[in-house]
């Protein structure tokens, strides 16, 4: 743009100059040269092209990472179960239950149902799990606990049972289940308070 209006202004310099000689052919009364004077008016048009803002790429909000683990929907919560007195041994017949049910003496329904039962060993009363998949060492008492904790630190299938204690294991129905121990006894007896999930 800049050497545009430089040659324009030479150009206008030049043709001024040729302006000013002596006209040809005309005397001047004195013997003066004579001259033309002329007026030029140059208007220079300037059309500035606005520029677009250099885009930046738009500002992006982190994805949320994906929740870790899996979905779990409450099926039940705290549901009682109470074992009477009896003298099963872990290595014999005993009392069989069924967590997703829930309900005691499960052996005479479906046996395939069955998720452990109260058994005496060493003259206490005890749980022996169907399922190696236990745990009585929790973080926390919900189904995210249970579930690491079964998986990081399993149970012996055979624990002994007390007041307060609390368990996690899967049932037979591949759910999750939280066990409560309200009341034992080494005579067999036990009431325990079962909550269940269903893993996603």
């Amino acid at each position: 743009m800049a050497s545009l209006i430089g040659a324009a202004v030479s150009a206008l310099t030049f043709l001024l100059g040729f302006i000013g000689l002596p006209a040809a052919g005309v005397d001047s009364p004195t013997g003066t040269p004579a001259t033309v004077t002329a007026t030029v008016t140059v208007t220079a048009t300037v059309t500035a092209t606005p520029q677009t803002p250099a885009t930046t790429p738009e500002t992006q909000a982190p994805s949320s990472p994906e929740a870790g683990g899996e979905a779990y929907a409450p099926i039940l919560t705290a549901s009682k179960i109470s074992i009477p007195p009896q003298s099963g041994v872990c290595n014999g017949n005993f009392m069989f239950v069924d967590l997703d049910e829930p309900r005691a003496n499960a052996s005479s329904g479906s046996p395939e149902r069955i998720d452990g039962g109260p058994c005496i060993e060493n003259s206490h009363n005890n749980w022996l799990s169907n399922y190696m998949e236990a745990s009585t060492n929790m973080a926390t008492l919900d189904a995210a606990g249970c579930d690491k904790a079964i998986r990081s630190s399993p149970a012996n299938s055979t624990f002994r049972l007390r007041d307060g204690l609390n368990w996690c294991q899967y049932t037979s129905e591949n759910d999750l289940a939280l066990v409560h121990v309200v009341s034992t006894g080494d005579d067999g007896s036990l009431t325990i308070e079962v909550t269940t999930w269903s893993v996603g």
